[in-house]
């Protein structure tokens, strides 16, 4: 007698079980349903409720749905095998503003990865309260959100604060010296 998982009921055969095509299938009614009434009642809720079943026009086709990354889904008739992928975020170099420069080969770039936004990279600044870049529409924070970030300054390693508001603007409000790198790893935030 196979064991289940915990969370939606899957059939984990023992050591000395031999699984059949018709345990395989099983498995992949119980996760079928289960995927139904979870991720798709999500897409529901994205969708005014008028979406309860994906339907792929062609053997390759992608699902794209508001807050997260495009889904890949191709099908092959000849094997019975369906593929399911999810694409990888590419980041985007920030535009500077103000004389801020890159530091290094650090350049600051974001990335959106469903809800989520993040920065990476260093800058060096010309000042407090100033506007070091724009994210454009789509990218930005419904509130402010503040960030303490990394400096490399003197033995203390003090740090730097950022501001990212809802119009876009990353504004360094302060930093220990602005003529050193602020890094602006750790900055992440939601756009919901």
């Amino acid at each position: 007698m196979p064991d289940l998982t915990p969370r939606i009921g899957i059939k984990k055969p023992l050591g000395n079980e031999n699984v059949s095509r018709a345990s395989f299938n099983e498995n992949w009614d119980i996760l079928d349903a289960k995927v139904a009434t979870n991720a798709f009642s999500s897409v529901a809720g994205k969708t005014g409720g008028s979406l309860s079943t994906v339907v792929a026009d062609s053997p390759s086709d992608t699902l794209t749905i508001e807050g997260l990354a495009p889904i890949q889904v191709s099908a092959d008739v000849n094997t019975d095998t369906i593929t399911v992928s999810l694409e990888t975020p590419t980041p985007v170099n920030l535009t500077l503003q103000n004389g801020t420069t890159v530091y290094s080969d650090r350049t600051p770039r974001y990335i959106k990865d469903g809800y989520a936004v993040e920065l990476d990279g260093a800058v060096i600044a010309t000042g407090g309260g100033v506007t070091l870049a724009t994210l454009p529409a789509g990218y930005r924070p419904p509130k402010t959100q503040i960030f303490k970030v990394a400096q490399n300054w003197s033995a203390t390693n003090d740090g730097a604060t950022i501001y990212v508001n809802p119009d876009g603007t990353v504004i360094l409000l302060v930093a220990a010296s602005y003529a050193q790198a602020i890094s602006l790893c750790g900055i992440r935030f939601y756009t919901i």
